[in-house]
């Protein structure tokens, strides 16, 4: 296989790709950690109590991994040289 032939863009876009599922693995673990605090507190977070970190990690991680996975197959399709082409 050819280095040369490989795109920029499919370059960025597979990257992209695995950093949104590395992303997505982050946020399972941070919702499962949640739910282990939940259960122990006994109570969902911020009604009894504040919210903890990974209440706020879970969702954040999960936007951010579909983000950077949208990002990535947009990157992926682009086969135009010229950046200022439209994608799609």
């Amino acid at each position: 296989m050819n280095l040369n032939a490989i795109s920029e863009y499919r370059l960025l876009g597979a990257a992209l790709v695995i950093l949104g599922l590395s992303l997505g693995l982050t946020a399972a673990l941070a919702a499962r950690l949640a739910l282990i605090h939940m259960v122990g507190l006994g109570a969902i977070c911020g009604d009894l109590s504040a919210h903890c970190v990974w209440c706020a990690v879970a969702p954040l991680a999960g936007l951010a991994a579909v983000a950077a996975c949208l990002a990535g197959f947009a990157f992926w399709q682009q086969t135009a040289t010229d950046p200022s082409v439209p994608v799609g």
